[in-house]
């Protein structure tokens, strides 16, 4: 069975959040379309709202804070897609 990662991207406001959910489901729908095609399907999360300070600050100061080291993904060429969600008002 071949091996893929999807890197899911949420940048939900509130918790729960609706953004969240639907990148859930995105990554569900992912990883079953994956199984269907005889892929097992890896699944990174990252929630920006959880890094928001911690980015702020890494823009204001040039030096990125601990806690956005689990956010970056060096081997980013390496993943096979990035499920990126954002609730939009109209």
């Amino acid at each position: 069975m071949n091996q893929r990662t999807v890197v899911v991207v949420s940048a939900g406001l509130s918790q729960p959040s609706s953004t969240r959910l639907l990148a859930d489901q995105l990554a569900a729908a992912a990883v079953e379309a994956g199984a269907g095609q005889g892929l097992q399907i890896e699944t990174k999360f990252i929630e920006l709202r959880d890094l928001a300070h911690d980015i702020a600050n890494n823009l204001l100061t040039g030096f990125p804070p601990a806690a956005l080291k689990p956010a970056h993904v060096p081997d980013a060429p390496t993943h096979e897609s990035l499920v990126a969600a954002k609730k939009v008002a109209a």
